[in-house]
């Protein structure tokens, strides 16, 4: 039936304007195609696929109710995905090569997909700027949620049970969490993008709420104080990166300036 209502809107797609809806009443099939014929990590794969082919669509027609459609389903995909957070305990433990970790980079990467589609359309077709960043932003959420269900499997294979698991896997997250919160804020500075900038702070921030109720609990004495030294000495580092950055893309930019006026 998704078949016959998108062969439909091939035929008429030119005679009328709301011969879309032909394809938008397919689209609709398909997902409850997948929903029928596919289950696990597949129906994510599936959907997410769809998902981006649909955003793309309504990002080329201007049809704002395909865009929100594309994102429903990458929410649909997404939930889908991260309850089944239990890797395959058949054989050995691989790292990122195994069902659950390529799923999410499946969805992370159709997310992406979808934005630069976005980026390329730019205002045209009613297409808001707000968009476009609600799904990089979706990518980025998605992408910190990924990393830190590779690091607690990761731990729960290696150390089960272990003396320190848990206290190492904490730092583990924290660290990357810091990690990528500023590589986003250096990203979002250089590219002049301030919802990727802001996200990033507020992963920062997190992060740091986490190390000091989370990871310094199991640590005392000499231990939580050289702790909170080094998340103080992490804070005035990366506040001075954020200056460091902001200037010289400032600087940049006015020197852009003084050439076009030139």
């Amino acid at each position: 039936f998704a078949l016959v209502n998108a062969a439909v809107w091939v035929l008429v797609r030119g005679r009328n304007d709301a011969a879309v809806h032909w394809l938008g009443v397919g689209a609709a099939l398909a997902a409850v195609a997948v929903a029928i014929g596919f289950d696990g990590y597949w129906s994510v794969v599936m959907w997410s696929a769809e998902a981006a082919a649909v955003m793309v669509i309504g990002v080329r027609t201007g049809r704002f109710w395909f865009r929100a459609g594309g994102l429903a389903l990458f929410a649909i995909a997404t939930g889908v995905w991260v309850q089944s957070v239990a890797p395959e305990r058949e054989g050995p433990f691989m790292l990122l090569l195994y069902a659950r970790a390529l799923a999410g980079v499946c969805i992370i990467g159709l997310l992406y997909v979808a934005a630069a589609a976005q980026k390329r359309a730019g205002g045209s077709g009613g297409n808001a700027p707000y968009e476009r960043a609600v799904v990089l932003l979706s990518a980025h959420a998605l992408t910190v949620v990924w990393l830190t269900l590779e690091i607690t499997s990761f731990w729960e294979a290696r150390a089960p049970g272990r003396i320190g698991a848990d206290f190492g896997r904490e730092v583990t997250l924290s660290s990357v969490w810091a990690i990528y919160a500023a590589s986003l804020i250096a990203v979002g500075m250089r590219r002049h993008y301030a919802p990727i900038r802001y996200f990033a702070i507020v992963l920062f921030a997190l992060t740091l709420v986490k190390v000091l109720v989370v990871d310094t609990q199991e640590l005392d004495g000499i231990s939580r104080v050289l702790a909170y030294l080094v998340v103080g000495a992490l804070m005035l580092g990366v506040s001075f990166l954020y200056w460091r950055v902001k200037d010289a893309v400032e600087g940049s930019a006015r020197e852009a300036d003084a050439g076009a006026d030139a």
